[in-house]
């Protein structure tokens, strides 16, 4: 032990023999399983040419002698951090496989009692492309995917901006809770009601584009206002206007020049 802490050192030799006391029992160093011979070299390489050294330097010093030593186990730390990852990527393999085989599966000729298909064509997506139902189907989807986007902004951010700017909590906590509610009720009980409602003689319209529409609107706008309303939240717009406003910035210019440009990836 006296070869392996100096005379000098800022440690007492009742702490020398506590340490060493570890090493026999093969205890860790720094939170390290470690051999006793790893840890014999770590308290010889962390004394300094003066015999003494900060905590940092041992541990760097301590690292280097694991390495030397060959006797290198991963922390708990380590494992803490490549759990998550582990469990990531075979989650993202078990989404991935069955999507990769379909569309491998879509170029062949037949696939029948075989891992992969057999042959290559692509014919498949030419009787689909021509197929009159799947034509309409498509093309009412991406119009109601782009309307009802369209609506939830020319919507929702007016609506986002004066529950922001509500000075009063009440009238927030209000406003969030009625722009929350169809949130609150199961998809199916809003479409058996729209059902019911637009049925009727008065109201013929199911089945409907626009009705589609509408359904959506209802759906996504409270997802659309609840990021939004977080966003503005987050990024203290309240200063930056205030600021704009003491410059002599209208309520207009604030909103195009400072709302607008923060929330463009809330709105994306």
């Amino acid at each position: 032990l006296a070869s392996c802490v100096p005379a000098n050192a800022d440690f007492s030799r009742r702490r020398a023999g506590r340490a060493l006391s570890h090493v026999k029992r093969g205890r860790a160093i720094a939170g390290v399983s470690v051999s006793p011979m790893t840890a014999l070299i770590a308290i010889n390489t962390a004394q300094g040419p003066a015999g003494t050294v900060t905590a940092t330097q041992g541990r760097h010093r301590h690292e280097r002698a694991r390495r030397h030593a060959g006797d290198i186990h991963a922390t708990p730390n380590q494992v803490r951090t490549m759990l998550p990852r582990v469990v990531t990527a075979f989650y993202l393999v078990y989404l991935v496989t069955p999507i990769a085989l379909l569309f491998v599966g879509s170029f062949g000729e037949l696939w029948l009692n075989t891992i992969l298909p057999t042959g290559f064509t692509g014919r498949w997506y030419l009787e689909v492309a021509n197929d009159p139902s799947f034509r309409r189907a498509f093309s009412s989807s991406l119009i109601v995917g782009g309307v009802t986007c369209a609506a939830c902004v020319a919507i929702g951010l007016p609506l986002a901006y004066a529950v922001f700017r509500a000075r009063d909590p009440r009238v927030r906590a209000v406003a969030s809770g009625l722009y929350q509610l169809p949130v609150a009720l199961p998809p199916l009980v809003l479409a058996f009601g729209f059902i019911l409602v637009f049925s009727s003689d008065t109201l013929p319209w199911l089945g409907s584009l626009w009705l589609l529409v509408a359904g959506h609107i209802v759906l996504g706008l409270p997802y659309f206002l609840q990021a939004v309303v977080a966003d503005m939240q987050r990024l203290g717009l309240h200063v930056l206007e205030e600021a704009a406003e003491s410059l002599g910035a209208s309520g207009m210019q604030r909103f195009m020049h400072i709302v607008l440009p923060a929330l463009r990836h809330s709105i994306l």
